[in-house]
């Protein structure tokens, strides 16, 4: 009954300024009891839809909002949408995962764990421990700067690892890549800066900075990784991927990084080192970050999986 009230205010049925029927007598036409009339007209009033006074009764609310016009009967401005969203969206889920083809007998789609036995028990396990734990700090707002001794194991991996030193105020978690690179994009580029990613590359990091207004210089990539000479003068910020290039999978050629290195000091460029998957190696060791190499202007993102 409330969602037909609405509806025949909404939709011009019920004039601004009409007086509704009394509550008794639509109760007696309707075949419902008196107090599910009041019931509507309260909420109806609650919530803007009618006005009410001691000697005029209750009378639909004189403002037209609700048929799209003001008052002046001039039409509303469109409100902004947000630009290829949606788009945006349905590419980096085909990315991440196709919705097409689910049952493979080997399954290449990118950043999916292997989900065997052990891991499952390994996890169960892990769930119950820190449950029998969990006190009033759990479920209440943690610290801005991170969870202090998640982010000292991060610090501890990156000195000893990737020989990266940092203080622990210096390490930000998200829930992603994604999420790292929108936050860089908003603190450290403005509108039509010019970002340079590799080609191919990985499609969110390019997405999020489209999705910003950002004009995207696709770079190529060969057998020694990003070709630096391509990389645009005016370009504010370089992603890329050396440890092991998304998605081709060859590494940053020595030359290349020196090479780089020298481009982003000369033409004062950020550079996001996405250091993902750095640990999966054939042989030897991890190679050295860029970040290890020269700080200044970097940003390393690395992938955490917690169990």
């Amino acid at each position: 009954m409330l969602d037909q009230a609405i509806d025949h205010i909404t939709n011009g049925v019920w004039k601004p300024g009409e007086l509704l029927t009394p509550s008794r007598e639509l109760a007696q036409q309707l075949g419902v009891s008196r107090s599910t009339v009041q019931i509507v007209y309260e909420e109806l009033l609650s919530r803007g839809y009618t006005v009410t006074s001691r000697r005029g009764g209750t009378r639909i609310n004189d403002w037209n909002l609700f048929a799209g016009k003001q008052k002046d009967g001039t039409a509303l401005p469109v409100p902004p949408q947000l630009p290829e969203l949606p788009r945006f969206v349905d590419r980096s889920q085909q990315w991440f995962r196709s919705k097409d083809n689910r049952n493979s007998v080997i399954d290449f789609s990118p950043y999916q764990p292997y989900l065997d036995v052990q891991f499952q028990k390994m996890w169960r396990k892990s769930y119950l421990n820190v449950s029998s734990e969990l006190d009033l700090s759990t479920w209440s707002y943690g610290d801005a700067y991170g969870f202090e001794p998640l982010c000292k194991q991060i610090q501890r991996y990156l000195s000893l690892e990737r020989g990266i030193h940092v203080q622990t105020n210096q390490i930000l978690l998200t829930s992603g890549a994604q999420q790292s690179i929108d936050l860089i994009a908003q603190a450290l580029l403005t509108k039509g800066d010019t970002v340079s990613v590799e080609d191919p590359g990985y499609p969110v990091a390019w997405m999020t900075m489209k999705y910003r207004e950002m004009k995207i210089a696709p770079i190529p990539v060969d057998e020694y990784g990003l070709v630096v000479e391509r990389v645009p003068s005016e370009a504010k910020l370089i992603f890329v991927t050396p440890a092991h290039q998304c998605a081709v999978g060859v590494m940053l050629s020595i030359p290349r990084r020196q090479q780089l290195l020298l481009k982003a000091a000369q033409q004062r460029a950020w550079i996001i080192e996405d250091d993902y998957d750095s640990e999966f190696r054939y042989r030897g060791d991890p190679v050295p970050t860029l970040y290890s190499q020269l700080p200044q202007n970097y940003l390393y993102l690395m992938s955490v999986f917690l169990s």
